[in-house]
């Protein structure tokens, strides 16, 4: 739902990104609109959904699989997760994901450059051709700078996100305590305390607070800054993984071209080519449209998340 909803934004920033237009946003927008009228935003989108479903729902109970083992290795519990833990949990997370989508990502890619879909003809007849001329190594183009970029990606993506919520809750818990030793209080007056009173007071003071969520404001705030820092930070290498997966190579070239010591020298190779042509500017082409779309995207992503986690009751907070 929230990934068809910004599918617009998506579609500017690939233009930016595959088709390395100068425009500014406004115009691209007119461009697409022109060329292939308001159903253009969405072009491509039922192929990122088939990447983007299994990809979140992946992502998200890896994370709360590796999380639960950070909490448990951890001295103070899930209140006070280790931080490398935590940042090794969300990690793991974003790798486990991109390991089993990445395929899709590489066909989508090369459908929406300029004339991919004229040369391919869909989704079927990508796929068929791409195994057929440059065999399985060609789903996996660009991974090695997606495996780069999703190991920091994704433990500040958990750990901004799980931090600002475990502040949130720490605040939230201790203001409620507090309100309820208030309430024991002001059963005294103005008189003396009785022992019955005194005794209530210590008990709720010793209790373990009471159980309480983050509020939904709260939830969809610290997605979108989890999801802006963290696409950020690792944008230049998803403007470098989409430039390697366009580029054909021969069937010949197998896994090795994907993962070995080849995979290394055409990724600095394309590196360099992106730096000649348009300076250390162009690995952040179209970061702004990106950007843009994660802040609402991540919200979105992580509100519907937590929500369904309530209606489903399912977690421990």
């Amino acid at each position: 739902m929230v990934r068809t909803l910004l599918a617009p934004m998506e579609r500017v920033k690939l233009e930016y990104q595959l088709n390395r237009t100068a425009l500014p946003v406004g115009l691209v927008m007119s461009k697409v609109l022109k060329s292939e009228g308001i159903k253009g935003f969405w072009r491509g989108n039922g192929i990122n959904l088939l990447r983007v479903c299994p990809y979140k729902a992946i992502n998200f109970a890896a994370f709360d699989s590796f999380r639960a083992i950070a909490v448990a290795a951890s001295p103070g519990g899930k209140n006070e997760v280790d931080r490398i833990l935590l940042a090794a949990a969300g990690a793991a997370a974003g790798i486990a994901s991109v390991c089993s989508c990445f395929p899709m990502d590489v066909v989508r890619t090369r459908l929406l450059v300029s004339g991919g879909y004229q040369k391919y003809g869909g989704l079927r007849r990508c796929i068929q051709q791409m195994y057929k001329k440059e065999g399985p190594g060609a789903f996996y183009r660009g991974f090695l700078p997606a495996m780069i970029a999703m190991t920091p990606n994704g433990a500040v993506y958990y750990t901004t996100y799980d931090r600002l919520k475990m502040n949130r809750l720490g605040w939230l818990e201790r203001t409620e305590k507090d309100r309820v030793i208030e309430e024991k209080s002001k059963s005294k007056g103005s008189g003396k305390v009785s022992k019955k009173d005194s005794k209530k007071i210590a008990e709720a003071a010793a209790a373990p607070p009471p159980p309480v969520r983050v509020e939904q404001g709260y939830m969809m705030l610290f997605g979108a800054v989890a999801g802006a820092a963290a696409e950020f930070g690792t944008y230049p290498f998803e403007v470098i993984r989409r430039q390697m997966q366009l580029r054909s190579g021969g069937r010949g070239d197998g896994m090795s071209a994907v993962f070995g010591k080849r995979a290394l020298k055409r990724m600095t190779t394309t590196v360099r080519i992106i730096a000649r042509k348009h300076g250390m500017k162009g690995l952040y082409v179209g970061v702004l449209p990106s950007v843009a779309q994660v802040l609402p995207s991540a919200a979105l992503g992580y509100y519907s998340y937590e929500m369904f986690k309530i209606w489903l009751k399912v977690g421990d907070e």
